[in-house]
């Protein structure tokens, strides 16, 4: 029987409520990423790669989740300036 690939567990180990503060505001506020293992209390943010891939993985979620909260006249999340909005022209940035 083959073996199974494992995913890293750092980078799998936080689900979207984790990392939605982080991605709205680019702030880990309630330690939601230390309480993950994603960061230690040391480093206080994650690593741009990290961030990265957790945006990929739960932008379509989190977008649909903020379009129903966010007020019109609020500035657009830290996630969409930092690494672009994923519904436009289909290409996610990377800075």
């Amino acid at each position: 029987m083959p073996i199974r690939r494992h995913a890293g567990k750092r980078r799998t180990s936080a689900g979207i409520d984790a990392w939605e503060t982080y991605l709205e505001c680019g702030t880990d506020f309630f330690d939601d990423l230390v309480d993950a293992g994603i960061v230690t209390e040391s480093r206080q943010k994650p690593s741009d790669a990290d961030a990265y891939a957790a945006w990929l993985t739960f932008a379509d979620e989190l977008l649909h989740r903020w379009k129903s909260s966010r007020h019109p006249d609020q500035d657009e999340s830290w996630a969409i300036r930092e690494f672009g909005d994923p519904r436009s022209t289909g290409k996610r940035r990377r800075r």
